[in-house]
């Protein structure tokens, strides 16, 4: 089945970042992608939802479903300049957007549908029987953000074990930490399946990473630590203790692709091997 692409901005969207995309902000932390309103709008009416802009939200009417009304960006303006015989004319158009999340998540929690995330660069939608592509060749997403979210929510469904605790990600541009340590665990999983790895910092906080099964079984997962212990659930996660020679715990499990409440977004796997010593990074 053909899927539709929605385009997908990988930085904040400004009226300048419209005109110049070296103009783009940034997000803190992960970049969240941000999807064309229009773009997505396109792709829900052609399947038969209900699409409704009002001031500052989306109302979306899946057939036979509860409304679900989600946040947008405020108008944002961007102007295009175009040459006639008359000379130079600007066209000023007025662009919306939606994160990914706020999007994802909206779906899951409200549409009464099950909501599916499956792959890592342009990932695939599932809402119910509706499908359609996060990304486009000529604007790639990465899905990382979307599954360190899910891994997080899916972490507080388990009872607040963590409470109060700050949260890293291996990715993020704000991340902080330069001492990282990188391990290849071989999972023999299918190409593209999503696997997450939590560890605890130095001050005690959660460090995750999240990266998919690449051809040979591997996946390639970061750490602030080169020799981790694994274990089966987030309380036994305990703060590293000085000096640095001494074992720290990892957890490592295995994203599922189901964003809706009704079914776990997670999976532990503790692997045969329970440890696992860094090898150089390449």
């Amino acid at each position: 089945m053909t899927t539709a692409q929605v385009t997908v901005l990988d930085r904040l969207p400004t009226p300048a970042c419209l005109e110049n995309a070296t103009s783009c902000v940034p997000d803190e932390g992960l970049r969240r992608g941000w999807i064309d309103v229009a773009s997505l709008r396109a792709t829900l009416q052609g399947s038969g939802v209900r699409v409704e802009t009002l001031e500052s939200s989306l109302r979306l009417t899946f057939p036979g479903r509860r409304e679900t009304v989600l946040p947008t960006s405020m108008n944002l303006i961007s102007r295009a300049a175009a040459t006639s015989p008359a000379g130079t004319r600007t066209t000023v158009t007025s662009d919306r957007y939606i994160s990914s999340r706020t999007l994802l998540f909206g779906l899951a929690a409200g549409s009464g549908l099950p909501v599916r995330l499956q792959g890592w660069i342009n990932p695939k939608v599932s809402v119910g029987s509706l499908h359609f592509t996060l990304g486009t060749a000529a604007t790639p997403f990465d899905a990382c953000e979307i599954y360190i979210n899910v891994l997080l929510n899916s972490l507080e469904r388990q009872g607040p074990s963590l409470p109060g605790v700050s949260v890293h990600w291996a990715r993020s541009i704000s991340s902080g930490f330069t001492l990282e340590e990188q391990h290849r665990l071989q999972v023999n999983d299918q190409l593209g399946t999503v696997y997450g790895l939590l560890t605890r910092d130095p001050s005690g906080g959660l460090y995750l990473d999240a990266a998919p099964v690449d051809s040979s079984g591997q996946v390639k997962l970061t750490t602030l630590w080169k020799d981790v212990t694994f274990v089966r659930n987030a309380a036994q996660l305990v703060p590293p203790m000085q000096p640095l020679g001494i074992q720290k715990h990892a957890m490592l499990v295995r994203f599922t692709g189901w964003l809706d409440s009704g079914t776990p977004g997670v999976e532990v796997i503790v692997p045969e091997s329970v440890r696992s010593i860094a090898g150089p990074r390449n």
